[in-house]
């Protein structure tokens, strides 16, 4: 048996409609319900990045302070070294709640904070006086310390920056010296204030950051996970609206010439043989007839006058156009509705339309 296509024409697609109506409102429903999946999961993969990130930040910021700590006890002694001046270290960290300072300026009685300890950077009892000792001659490395603690900082890109404010004992006076990049002096990027020696008249404020892809975990289960989901819903996603699009273009109104077989109601016209055929019986037309049905299959159902003319071979300054039409299309009419009394031919403005009632 030959394979048959049956033709979309006004009134059957119009039935259709109904029917197809509901489907394309799930579509809708299916394709909103997909974005937005896929906007949560974007949500929830850029939610992961940011706590890894937040994360990230608070273990370098700790990093960052014990670097900064082991590389000002290696510039000190360095310095000292490079100096040849002779020094030791007392060990032990102990402290008491006063503490008399003698210089060459007077004798100082310093009251001993429990928070200005805690801020300690640097150990009292190791690096502090040498601190002090470097300051008043002019020669603490806080070149050498910026350029060593950004060296030592676990990360790939980081900039550091660097203020050392030193007051010295029985003045108001500041020395401010800095070293390192300034554009990132700011509170979210400050890692802290230390005081550097033990007669706390220096106070080191450091800053550091890097790059927010260096504060990331992305070996972090929940960004793997989160990405994961976010990358096979959009694939899902896409491949559903494909696949939609290539079989909703499948179906081509009109009938392309190329196909060998045209079907509307019980009637099936073969355009190679150019028969007419009803349920397997071949239909006894007339060749003009024949030939207008073969032209509304060809143009979908639907003919202009101009193509009636065209379809029959008359020229378009013939007389009595109008009348042979209607006789035309009489004529078809009534074999049509011999085989099959639900196809109309009905009258629309400047042509005629073939479909099929329910």
């Amino acid at each position: 048996m030959e394979k048959q296509t049956p033709i979309m024409l006004y009134a059957w697609l119009a039935s259709l409609k109904k029917w197809t109506g509901k489907l394309v409102v799930k579509k809708k429903y299916v394709v909103c319900t997909g974005c937005l999946l896929l906007v949560l999961s974007a949500a929830w993969t850029a939610v992961a990045v940011y706590e890894s990130a937040r994360e990230g930040k608070a273990k370098f910021r700790l990093q960052a302070e014990e670097t900064l700590r082991d590389a000002g006890r290696l510039v000190v002694t360095e310095r000292f070294d490079s100096l040849r001046i002779p020094f030791y270290f007392s060990g032990g960290e102990s402290f008491n709640k006063g503490r008399i300072i003698h210089t060459a300026k007077g004798v100082f009685d310093v009251k001993v904070d429990s928070l200005k300890e805690k801020q300690g950077l640097y150990s009292l009892g190791t690096t502090g006086i040498y601190a002090h000792i470097l300051m008043d001659l002019f020669t603490f490395p806080l070149d050498e310390l910026q350029k060593d603690w950004q060296r030592k900082i676990p990360k790939s890109d980081v900039s550091s920056y660097l203020v050392l404010r030193y007051t010295p004992l029985g003045t108001d006076s500041v020395r401010v010296d800095s070293v390192g990049d300034a554009s990132i002096a700011r509170l979210s990027n400050k890692i802290g204030d230390y005081y550097v020696d033990d007669f706390y008249t220096m106070v080191l404020t450091a800053y550091a950051c890097a790059g927010w892809k260096e504060y990331v975990d992305w070996g972090n289960h929940q960004i793997m996970i989160a990405f994961l989901a976010f990358l096979l819903i959009g694939i899902i996603l896409f491949v559903g609206l494909f696949l939609y699009r290539l079989t909703s273009s499948a179906v081509s109104l009109p009938v392309k010439k190329e196909e060998l077989c045209r079907s509307i109601g019980k009637l099936v016209y073969h355009a190679e043989s150019m028969e007419l055929m009803c349920e397997g019986d071949k239909v006894d037309i007339q060749p003009q007839p024949l030939k207008l049905f073969c032209a509304f299959m060809l143009h979908g159902g639907y003919l202009s006058y101009a193509d009636i003319n065209e379809a029959l071979g008359w020229h378009e300054s013939s007389l009595g156009l109008d009348s042979r039409r209607k006789r035309a299309i009489s004529t078809l009419r009534t074999v049509l509705r011999e085989k099959d009394a639900r196809i109309q031919i009905k009258h629309e403005e400047e042509g005629y339309r073939i479909s099929v009632t329910d």
